[in-house]
């Protein structure tokens, strides 16, 4: 091999080595934006109700699943502001998973409950408490 032969593959293996350290950079941030995402879209789906009682003299946004009260993780609490009315209930199917962690449900007059907590997101409303829905004939 000559001089300008070993010459001509360092000039591309530097380049190559930049961008083999740039997609390695880019996949670790994917992976690491993966694991966020997994936080709301875990592969456990379920019917849940999502309420918004504080205002109605009652607790602050329990999410109920198979009857088990679950404290949402900040991440999911934008869902809840946006889609639950205070003073109301949805029901909602809902993707989620427990993140292992304990949350707050804060209630009136000061009180407290801890709670499991549980990252989620809502697939779709099934009933959003509306005086609409409620008129509408069950099936």
């Amino acid at each position: 091999m000559t001089i300008l032969g070993s010459h001509n593959i360092l000039s591309m293996a530097f380049p190559v080595s930049i961008l083999v350290g740039a997609c390695a950079d880019q996949a670790m941030a994917d992976q690491e934006q993966s694991t966020e995402d997994q936080a709301a879209t875990g592969s456990l789906k379920a019917t849940a109700t999502i309420a918004n009682l504080r205002a109605a003299d009652g607790c602050s946004y329990p999410v109920t699943i198979n009857g088990t009260d679950y404290a949402p993780n900040d991440g999911s609490m934008d869902v809840v502001h946006d889609r639950v009315p205070a003073g109301q209930t949805i029901t909602a199917r809902v993707s989620y998973r427990l993140t292992g962690g304990t949350g707050i449900v804060r209630c009136a007059f000061g009180g407290t409950f801890e709670l499991p907590e549980i990252a989620f997101r809502v697939i779709f409303v099934i009933d959003d408490a509306s005086p609409e829905s409620s008129d509408t004939p069950a099936r």
